[in-house]
Order: structure tokens, then sequence, then C-alpha cells
């Protein structure tokens, strides 16, 4: 298949973490701290096998978010709430998101997103 480009209608920063959820939904978390939600349908694929340049090279087909949600900023530096990281639990269909200011993000991961919990991770090894 070819390629498709995410988070150009969204993010306003660079994405530093992708997690698949199912086999056409993705989690993009972005340095913006933001997180998009984005669903790669049949259609979208479609678009971009159909769409090549003189060169034979693919065309990205764009998509747009399904949801777009900020990562909580109300206990911390609103600058430093970056998401880093994703990873996602198949089993209980939740999120993790890790953000630059040491907290821990859970989210119901669905059709959309749902804040479940925020909490600060300890900090270790200063001395």
């Amino acid at each position: 298949r070819s390629p498709v480009c995410v988070g150009d209608d969204g993010h306003k920063d660079w994405i530093f973490s992708i997690a698949w959820i199912s086999n056409t939904m993705a989690v993009s978390g972005s340095r913006d701290g933001s997180m998009g939600l984005w669903e790669v349908t049949e259609d979208v694929l479609g678009r971009s096998d159909s769409t090549l340049d003189v060169s034979r090279v693919p065309v990205y087909a764009h998509i747009s978010h399904t949801a777009l949600k900020d990562i909580p900023k109300e206990n911390t530096n609103p600058d430093n709430c970056k998401v880093r990281a994703l990873a996602f639990n198949d089993q209980n269909q939740e999120l993790g998101a890790l953000s630059l200011d040491g907290y821990f993000h859970l989210w119901e991961a669905k059709d959309t997103l749902t804040k479940l919990l925020s909490t600060k991770l300890p900090e270790i090894g200063r001395a």
C-alpha cells in the first residue's frame, strides 16, 4: 500500500509517537501536547494507491483526525506537556501516554479518546 500522511490537520508540532489501536485506527502523540485519533479506511488507502506523480512516486493521501485531545495541563507547566511515548493495551482498550512533565495519562481508546486518569510519576535518581 501507498503511504498515508497523518498530523497535517491537527498537530502544530512534531509527532513523537504513534500507537495502533486497531487494524484501521492509530493515535499520534505530538510535541504540542496533543493526541490525535486517525482512521485509515479502505477509501483512504484507495486514494493513495491511485495517485502517482509522473516519476511513479506515490502521492500521500492526507486524512483528518477523528478526535484531537490535549494532555491535561492543570497541574503542571503547560509548555512541558509534550507527548513523548504512547502504548496501547488491547485487552483493556486503554492507551497510556507519557508526557515530558513526568505525568502518565491513561485514556480509554475506542472510537474516541476518553481520559481515565493522570498521575505524576515519582522522581528517581536526583542527587
